[in-house]
């Protein structure tokens, strides 16, 4: 009788080992990546850009140049002046499959396949920072704990990395189109500069809280069922 217990258990630890085993064979990069985490390897939340592939969403460059016009008295839509505005820190949020096609274009005969490259402002001074947390009522490090916990904030909260970027704070509704091959030009003649960019899950929580914003919907304040 003990001899068939013992078979018993035998037969159903095999079974539960195999099941494991079978388990993490096909477990997914997300519960990996979690696994890990729990064990003491952290995530990488940045990660460095590679300077001969294309552009990446949540891609985050400094010192970039962006024209605008500047609409005057002048009758004359073609003598609108073009001004130059800088942006010491901005991320780019154009789709990753977007991105590289246009860079296969360009790398092919310096055409593009895109009319504009977007680009997500980040403000990175602490008078910048304290100004929104102001804006809202609370104090800045309450800010940066809220932030994440909000979906429907337009402010996304970045933490610094030694060495490369201060903590920075992307602001949703300054977004700004500019033409791929002048973002090109800047990297190639060393006056705009790739930095990091966000890794995933960072990179799709953070894309989709840039989208989720500007999707949002207004509603009156007062409104009734028909």
């Amino acid at each position: 009788m003990q001899c068939c217990k013992l078979q018993v258990l035998k037969k159903i630890s095999t079974s539960l080992i195999r099941w494991v085993l079978s388990l993490r064979r096909n477990k997914s990069p997300m519960t990996q990546q979690n696994e890990e985490s729990a064990s003491g390897a952290p995530l990488l939340k940045y990660v460095s850009p590679d300077p001969l592939k294309a552009f990446g969403q949540c891609e985050i460059l400094s010192n970039v140049a962006v024209p605008l016009i500047t609409v005057g008295d002048e009758s004359d839509i073609t003598k609108l002046p073009v001004t130059i505005t800088n942006l010491p820190f901005c991320m780019v949020m154009s789709q990753d499959c977007d991105l590289e096609r246009d860079f296969d274009q360009y790398k092919k005969d310096k055409g593009t396949a895109l009319r504009h490259i977007l680009l997500c402002e980040l403000l990175h001074t602490d008078d910048q920072i304290t100004s929104v947390s102001n804006g809202m009522g609370i104090k800045t490090r309450d800010l940066k704990e809220q932030l994440p916990r909000d979906p429907h904030l337009r402010h996304g909260f970045l933490e610094k990395l030694d060495g490369k970027t201060p903590e920075l704070l992307a602001d949703f509704r300054m977004v700004y189109g500019i033409q791929p091959n002048f973002l090109y030009y800047q990297m190639e003649h060393n006056t705009s500069q790739r930095l990091i960019r966000l890794n995933s899950p960072y990179k799709e929580y953070f894309s989709q809280r840039f989208y989720f914003y500007l999707n949002r919907v207004a509603l009156q304040d007062r409104y009734t069922s028909v």
